[in-house]
């Protein structure tokens, strides 16, 4: 899909990845200021009282969020990168208020926000490597992933409104829950919407109130977020090593929401994806066209596979070439399921494959990998 009807960036990528003005053009770590009222320690303080506020909310069932304290500690996180330090652990807390003030191409903007940072300044880059080496410094993108469970970017990402109706707005995890209700038998189905479940009929007739602009602007922001991510991961993978953060939390979560999108379109939904990923196939070999329904040639000749991501996109792009041409086959499923147990890490792979966490626990110690806590 056109980068043009992306929604326009969020931030300033290039003034906040300057140099910070001094000797040390990665600044100073803010951690080492331990006085009343430091910066630093205000955005900590400020997000875990936004936290605070917003399980609160949760516990309440109420749907509003605080919004001035997450613009907050994006202000004061832009003078931080900018003027001070240039910190994983701001640009984490950014991309929480990013995802939630701006949704998809808030989260697209953040991701890369941390690209560019973990590109220039890798080796003066806060926070510093410990007795634990490089892990240290990426945990704060470790925590937005999560590692052993969700992290803190996996609900906020839930709650991001997808469906925009005249009168009712939905997220994913509204859309997903009423595709759940939707498969149920008659009885069970009208016994959960009694008892306030989304009906699936509800969030279509909103979808349907959603102009093609505004469907298809949502769809590229979420394919930017995606892109993003992934180069962002790409990025990570190569400074890290086998200590690169977990990803695919978020992975999946992106991708959820874009199959949510094409739920809640219904019959509006082949209309727009096939031209979608027609352009995906045929950006994949430049020049040539995939609306033949051909698998573009100078893709298996040529190959271009420098990395494993590259190859992961192929596949994808054959899963959607299936899609599109035999959507009544398997293999586009089997394809997609294939490369997202590909992108898990061993634990998390082992966590589906094996139940038992005694059997997975002998597995990784027989394999010389030793287990998390918790395994």
């Amino acid at each position: 899909m056109s980068s043009s009807v992306q929604t326009p960036a969020i931030l300033d990528i290039e003034a906040l990845a300057a140099p910070v003005p001094g000797p040390a053009p990665h600044g100073e770590d803010l951690r080492s200021d331990f006085t009343s009222g430091a910066d630093f320690q205000r955005l900590r303080d400020l997000r875990t009282r936004v936290r605070a506020l917003e399980r609160a909310a949760d516990a309440a069932d109420d749907e509003t969020r605080p919004v001035a304290e997450w613009r907050e500690i994006l202000d004061l996180g832009t003078e931080l990168l900018t003027r001070r330090s240039k910190d994983l652990e701001i640009a984490a807390m950014m991309v929480e208020g990013l995802a939630r003030l701006h949704g998809y191409a808030g989260l697209r903007d953040g991701f890369g926000l941390i690209r560019v940072l973990v590109e220039r300044y890798w080796d003066g880059l806060f926070p510093e490597p410990d007795e634990d080496g490089v892990s240290t410094r990426v945990r704060p993108v470790t925590g937005l992933n999560g590692e052993g469970g969700e992290g803190t970017l996996i609900q906020p990402l839930r709650r991001i409104p997808l469906i925009h109706g005249q009168q009712r707005h939905y997220s994913l995890w509204q859309v997903a829950q009423a595709g759940d209700v939707a498969g149920l038998d008659p009885a069970q189905r009208q016994l959960r919407l009694d008892g306030g479940a989304t009906d699936l009929e509800a969030v279509r007739a909103a979808a349907q109130e959603m102009t093609a602009a505004a469907v298809n602007a949502l769809l590229a922001d979420i394919a930017a977020a995606q892109e993003a991510f992934q180069a962002l991961c790409r990025i990570l993978d190569e400074r890290c090593g086998a200590d690169s953060p977990p990803s695919s939390n978020i992975r999946n979560v992106i991708e959820a929401a874009r199959d949510a999108v094409f739920l809640a379109l219904g019959d509006r939904a082949e209309a727009l994806r096939a031209p979608q990923e027609t352009q995906e196939l045929a950006a994949a070999v430049p020049g040539q066209a995939a609306g033949n329904g051909q698998v573009p040639q100078a893709a298996a000749r040529s190959g271009e596979i420098r990395t494993r991501e590259d190859a992961f996109r192929l596949v994808e792009l054959a899963a959607a070439w299936f899609r599109q041409a035999e959507p009544q086959a398997v293999i586009s499923y089997t394809l997609t399921e294939a490369v997202r147990r590909a992108r898990l890490s061993l634990p998390e792979l082992l966590e589906e494959l094996l139940r038992d966490e005694t059997a997975r626990g002998d597995f990784l110690i027989t394999a010389g990998v030793k287990p998390r806590i918790g395994e």
